[in-house]
């Protein structure tokens, strides 16, 4: 839960920075601006170029905001982003693989990360978040096709936290855009039009 943390930290700073900068994308310091969010510590290159939508501490504690509404994780000196960690399967209420889908944890005591934070299908190694609206539910399944071909998941019925494949959204792991490594810098809000489409909602989820 150190992500969940973090994101509470960053939430509750605050700060009286009064420099003001230019309203480009260099991060010298800090950034001041007429839309004002609360501070927070981002990412920039080499050159002073951010990272927009990367927040995190020094910790490898990152993380991504993609224009798609969803949360990775990301190394800041290889520039490499992960999911959060979180493997799932496919399952089915019935012995034939057919109907409704879930998704559910693999492993016991796994639970689901929050909505728009990425998961792994470990089968088909594709992304995944819930939807805003989507809670886990206790299922009760009995089949799986992740190996290929169907198969019983004794015993069957077993019960298991799950969510419905279809309120799920499907995603693509982002391209890293600046030049690694990427050091931390510290910002005050950024201006609006640099923050176009960082964190939008993916539509009605």
């Amino acid at each position: 839960m150190r992500y969940l943390c973090l994101l509470l930290l960053l939430t509750a700073c605050a700060g009286q920075m009064t420099e003001e900068l230019d309203a480009g994308t260099k991060s010298s310091a800090i950034y001041t601006g007429e839309n004002q969010l609360l501070p927070g510590i981002g990412w920039a290159d080499a050159n002073g170029d951010l990272l927009l939508g990367a927040i995190g501490d020094p910790d490898l504690n990152a993380a991504y905001f993609d224009a798609d509404g969803s949360v990775w994780r990301f190394n800041p000196s290889s520039g490499v982003f992960t999911d959060y960690g979180l493997a799932v399967q496919k399952v089915y209420r019935n012995t034939t693989c057919s109907g409704l889908a879930f998704f559910t944890p693999v492993g016991s005591n796994v639970s689901f990360l929050p909505p728009r934070v990425v998961f792994r299908h470990a089968s088909t190694n594709t992304y995944w978040f819930r939807n805003d609206a989507t809670q886990p539910r206790l299922v009760q399944v009995c089949s799986s096709n992740d190996t290929g071909s169907c198969r019983i998941t004794g015993p069957c019925p077993w019960n298991t936290m799950a969510i419905p494949v279809g309120e799920s959204t499907q995603v693509s792991k982002p391209i890293m855009t600046k030049t690694t490594p990427l050091h931390p810098v510290y910002f005050v809000s950024p201006p609006k039009e640099d923050l176009t489409g960082i964190g939008t909602s993916p539509g009605a989820k």
